[in-house]
């Protein structure tokens, strides 16, 4: 048994038409996008759920969203490399969205906002460290003109 897991329209041979399509956006997003039609906001974050993309993936992945009228992509590959987030966010129409997870608190995040590696700057309090570093990252990108998006997750509650 093969213990690749690439998305391809063979292993959703219902859906083989619209990954056609739609391609290169995965056919699980092509079919939410065909379920729920063309008014509902869907945001992809690939990082977590497939695989490390190159930043060429990365495009290409993000090139299939745009045709699916996606309305994010969060960190497509490896949030530690800054520089590589620039690139594909000049390249795409479709919004970027990070960096969440990446170590360095409020100072990567200024990092990203300063180099524009992502349209939008993604964290919450459990991430950034506390109330005070998340309203700064706020202000930051606010200065910028860059969206802000406050995640409200679990992990923030096991700082107790």
């Amino acid at each position: 048994m093969s213990t690749d897991c690439t998305p391809t329209a063979e292993r959703f041979s219902g859906f083989a038409d619209l990954y056609d399509r739609y391609r290169p956006a995965p056919p699980p997003a092509v079919a939410v996008r065909e379920a729920v039609g063309p008014d509902m906001a869907l945001m992809l974050n690939p990082f977590h759920y497939y695989s490390y993309y190159s930043r060429e993936e990365a495009l290409a992945l993000g090139r299939g969203l745009e045709k699916l009228n996606s309305y994010w992509m969060e960190e497509p590959m490896d949030e530690h490399s800054t520089a590589s987030y620039v690139w594909p966010t000049e390249q795409l129409d479709l919004p970027i969205c990070g960096s969440e997870t990446a170590e360095g608190k409020m100072q990567t995040r200024a990092e990203w906002i300063v180099r524009d590696a992502a349209d939008i700057s993604r964290g919450d309090v459990g991430d950034l460290g506390g109330i005070t570093p998340l309203m700064k990252v706020a202000h930051l990108a606010e200065s910028f003109g860059m969206t802000r998006n406050v995640m409200s997750c679990p992990q923030a509650c096991q700082f107790r």
